[in-house]
């Protein structure tokens, strides 16, 4: 069991960030993983590459393939594993732990460099004026709110609903990035756009519900 937990072993060797210095940045690490030399990465090495930056940068990643065209499929390979993370958030984990099958899921490289193309401007732009700021809550709290509403935004991004997967994804984004920096202001906007995700999902699903009712 320990070692289905486990993610210390990697085939690559990972920069070593020097102990009581801030984390690499997130946008730097997406970019040095988009660079590698291989066919496809496994949902461990990302997770491994990411393990300094904590819950919220796994989420990020796990959520940003919903941010742009994928095959179909891909929401569920990258949900479940991003639910799994928040569920940890909720409970206390110190550090986020995948199970082998998770952590043995491969996504192509090609795949992988698309995404971090498309939202690496994106979270450059976040980490120049984001600062810590508005952190009303204590750490701990804080964090089971926001695992709350990513498991609850997970269970919306796996359902089967056309281009319903994005509102859920874009909040748990600005939500996590928010976690990551301290910021309550970004961490507001993105509850409030879980709020929004939710009704749009209500919306679509009631307006579906109609008409079919209509029909038969």
């Amino acid at each position: 069991m320990k070692d289905d937990m486990d993610l210390t072993h990697s085939g690559h060797e990972e920069p070593v960030v020097e102990e009581g210095g801030p984390p690499e940045r997130l946008s730097a690490v997406l970019r040095r993983l988009a660079m590698r030399q291989v066919e496809t990465l496994s949902l461990g090495d990302i997770s491994r590459a990411l393990k300094d930056r904590g819950f919220g940068a796994l989420m990020i990643l796990f959520c940003a393939p919903n941010l742009i065209i994928m095959p179909p499929g891909v929401s569920t390979i990258f949900g479940l594993p991003m639910m799994f993370v928040a569920i940890q958030l909720i409970i206390g984990y110190r550090k986020p732990l995948l199970p082998r099958k998770i952590r043995q899921r491969q996504v192509r490289i090609s795949t992988f460099r698309s995404i971090v193309e498309r939202i690496e401007p994106w979270i450059m732009r976040f980490e120049r004026v984001a600062r810590p700021r508005l952190w009303l809550l204590p750490q701990r709290i804080s964090e089971r709110a926001i695992g709350s509403i990513a498991l609850f935004m997970g269970l919306l991004l796996v359902l089967p609903i056309p281009f319903g997967n994005f509102p859920p994804a874009l909040a748990v984004i600005v939500m996590c990035l928010g976690l990551g920096e301290r910021d309550g202001l970004w961490t507001l906007a993105g509850i409030l756009l879980a709020m929004l995700a939710t009704g749009i999902v209500i919306g679509v699903l009631a307006t579906a519900g109609v008409a079919m009712f209509s029909i038969f």
